[in-house]
């Protein structure tokens, strides 16, 4: 069992047991994705650190909370570790086929990575693929009709797809291979303009 110390910020069940079963620990804590502004910790030595959240809730927001929630605050959060010190572990989704996006979530996501990139020594960013269950369902936060889409658009683009069992293998993987993020900068196009979560899947698959 390893000795390290580790810190979660995110409540993905999924991703909770995947990273425990990789690491082989019990030693970690899990805080919530939007209880970030302002949160202080009694003790932050931390030997790695895991972010794997989303404001769902943000689309419909002004542009101003909705990038506070996504990358403001995990930014502001982020600033009391030691940048020399400990491991970043961030899980991405796939890398822009541009260098901008129509997608909010896109957009967020690969912000907050290209600014933790800078600041940490030893960040490693994990482009997670689609994730199916046991019945055969593509697992992400969703509903019945988004997930129905995701089926169809699969079969359509062949996305990779990852067994749910198998996904604390491909972390270990991941984390044993520590492959550079090289993303350097991603611009947002029409973030603006507040949307569903369907609607910015959409963008992000028509515009990019």
């Amino acid at each position: 069992m390893s000795q390290e110390r580790v810190l979660i910020i995110g409540n993905s069940e999924k991703f909770i047991k995947g990273f425990k079963e990789a690491l082989n620990t019990e030693n970690i804590e899990i805080i919530s994705w939007r209880n970030l502004k302002n949160k202080k910790l009694e003790n932050n030595n931390f030997n790695i650190i895991i972010l794997c959240g989303y404001n769902h809730e943000s689309y419909s927001m002004s542009y101003k909370s909705y990038f506070a929630s996504n990358v403001i605050q995990p930014l502001e959060f982020m600033s009391t570790f030691d940048e020399k010190y400990v491991q970043v572990i961030y899980v991405n989704t796939s890398n822009p086929k541009k260098k901008y996006t129509f997608s909010r979530y896109c957009y967020a996501k690969h912000y907050l990575a290209v600014e933790l990139n800078k600041k940490f020594n030893k960040f490693l960013s994990i482009d997670i693929p689609l994730l199916k269950n046991n019945n055969g369902d593509i697992e992400f936060y969703s509903n019945s009709f988004e997930r129905f889409l995701a089926i169809i658009l699969t079969r359509l683009n062949n996305y990779e797809i990852l067994q749910i069992d198998n996904l604390p293998h491909f972390l270990k993987i991941k984390i044993t291979e520590q492959e550079a993020y090289k993303v350097e900068n991603i611009q947002g196009k029409y973030l603006g303009i507040r949307r569903t979560r369907f609607l910015d899947k959409i963008f992000r698959i028509i515009f990019g």
